[in-house]
């Protein structure tokens, strides 16, 4: 891993820690900053020649679609909880920063 993955995955890492929080502790605010702090960093990664300004619209707009769709697919599947929901935005962002770092080592 290049020192850009290691960077993604500890800021995603750290994002998850907040999960860890016990009930009544700030951890709701956790959850919502997980949510969509994780897909954030991983398309951040994955934009990093995109104009700044442009970069902020496109994985804010990104985090949001992805927790629409997760959000979508597991109430159309009824399989709707919130840890499910979190280990699926987990997986993705995950999948997405190991994708990028994939592509970096490779090209």
């Amino acid at each position: 891993m290049n020192a850009r993955s290691v960077r993604v995955v500890g800021a995603q890492g750290i994002l998850a820690l907040g999960l860890a929080l016990p009930p009544g502790a700030g951890r709701s605010t956790a959850i919502v900053l997980f949510l969509l702090g994780a897909p954030a960093v991983a398309v951040a990664a994955a934009l990093r020649t995109v104009d700044p300004l442009a970069r902020v619209v496109v994985v804010v707009a990104a985090a949001v679609v992805i927790n629409a769709l997760v959000a979508e697919v597991m109430l159309a599947t009824g399989s709707w909880s919130v840890p499910g929901g979190l280990l699926a935005v987990g997986v993705i962002s995950v999948a997405l920063a190991v994708a990028t770092s994939a592509s970096v080592l490779v090209g």
